[in-house]
C-alpha cells in the first residue's frame, strides 16, 4: 500500500528494486506494477554493498548520465547494504530501521561483519522505523 500511495503521490519517479537475492521481482505477483526495473546481484555480477551494482542498476533504468547519484534515494533496511553502500557513491538513502538496530558493520540478514566497511564514513538521509512513514520521508527530502 505504501509504495503505491507513494507512486501516485509521485508519478513521474521511476521505482526500482535492487537484490543481493535472485529473486525475479516481476515473477511475484505483490510486487507486480510496483517496480520500473530490478537489478539483483546476479544480473550485476556483483553484490551490494559493492558500488557497481547500485551503478548498474541506475544504467539499467536507463538514469544514467541524465540522473546523478544525488537526485537518486536508495530506500532499504540493511545499514550496510542499503546505506552505507549507495552513500558511497552520494545517492541519498532512507534507513528502515524496525528494529531500532545500531549503525555498525554487521548484515543484517547473515550477520556477518563485513571488516571493510567503516560506518562512520555514511550516514542515511532518513531513518524511519515504519515503511508508513516513508512518504513523509521522501516529502522532506524532496522540500
Amino acid at each position: 500500500d505504501t509504495l503505491l500511495r507513494v507512486r501516485q503521490r509521485w508519478p513521474h519517479l521511476l521505482f526500482g528494486a535492487c537484490s543481493n537475492g535472485n529473486v525475479d521481482l516481476d515473477r511475484v505477483p505483490r510486487a507486480e506494477g510496483l517496480f520500473d526495473f530490478t537489478m539483483s546481484a546476479i544480473e550485476a555480477g556483483v553484490s551490494k554493498p559493492e558500488a557497481a551494482i547500485y551503478e548498474k542498476a541506475m544504467a539499467a533504468a536507463g538514469l544514467t548520465p541524465a540522473v546523478t547519484a544525488e537526485e537518486t534515494v536508495f530506500i532499504g533496511d540493511d545499514f550496510v547494504n542499503d546505506v552505507y553502500g549507495p552513500g558511497q557513491l552520494g545517492i541519498r538513502t532512507v534507513w528502515l530501521n524496525a528494529d531500532g538496530r545500531p549503525r555498525d558493520n554487521v548484515c543484517t540478514f547473515t550477520g556477518k561483519v563485513r571488516a571493510e566497511v567503516d560506518v562512520s564514513e555514511v550516514k542515511e538521509d532518513v531513518m524511519i522505523s515504519d515503511i508508513r512513514q516513508l512518504p513523509d520521508a521522501l516529502e522532506g527530502m524532496m522540500s
